[in-house]
C-alpha cells in the first residue's frame, strides 16, 4: 500500500525542483515588502493632497466641503464692522474665515510611516469645522474634508504607492 492506504499506482508523484535563484527571488520579495510597508512617501503625498483640498476650500469659501453651497454668510454686523474699519487690518475685507489668514495658513501637517494628520492650530478653526452641535453663535463651516469626500483620491495615492513598491 501507498499513502493513506492507497495502492502505489494511484499516488501522485510530485518532483522536487531546486530553485537555483531562490535566494535572489527571496531578497527581491523582501525588498518589495519593505518598500510596501514604508508608507512615508505615500503619507506625505496624502497630507499634501489634503492641504491642497483645504486651500481650495478656503478659496471657494467652503463650496468644496459644503457640496457647492458654501459656508454660511457672515453676519451683517460682522460685515458692517469691517467696512467701517473697527479693526484697521480688516477694513473692507469680507472673506469668510480669512480675516487675518490664521485659520487658512496655520495647519500642522504630520505624517509617519503609519499615519497622517492635518490639524488646525487655531482653536476656533477646529470649532468651526466640528460636526458637534453649536454651543456659541459661531456657525459650522467645514474646513477639512470628510472621509467620503477624499476617499477616492487617497485610494489612488496609496494604489500608486503599492504599484511603485512592487515594481522591479
Amino acid at each position: 500500500p501507498g499513502l493513506a492506504g492507497r495502492p502505489v499506482e494511484r499516488c501522485a508523484v510530485i518532483p522536487l525542483v531546486e530553485y537555483s535563484n531562490a535566494k535572489r527571488v527571496l531578497a527581491s520579495m523582501q525588498r518589495k515588502f519593505t518598500r510596501l510597508k514604508d508608507k512615508t512617501t505615500a503619507n506625505a503625498r496624502a497630507v499634501a493632497f489634503i492641504d491642497s483640498w483645504i486651500q481650495r476650500n478656503f478659496r471657494t469659501e467652503g463650496k468644496i466641503a459644503m457640496g457647492g453651497t458654501g459656508w454660511q454668510p457672515l453676519a451683517p454686523s460682522t460685515i458692517a464692522g469691517r467696512r467701517h474699519g473697527k479693526n484697521k487690518s480688516m477694513a473692507g475685507k469680507v472673506a469668510i474665515l480669512q480675516d487675518r489668514g490664521n485659520i487658512r495658513s496655520h495647519w500642522k501637517h504630520l505624517y509617519t510611516p503609519k499615519k497622517i494628520a492635518v490639524q488646525s492650530s487655531e482653536e476656533y478653526g477646529t470649532y468651526h469645522d466640528s460636526d458637534a452641535p453649536r454651543t456659541s453663535s459661531l456657525p459650522q463651516r467645514k474646513i477639512v474634508p470628510r472621509k467620503e469626500q477624499v476617499k477616492k483620491d487617497l485610494m489612488e495615492i496609496f494604489t500608486k504607492h503599492m504599484q511603485e513598491a512592487l515594481k522591479a
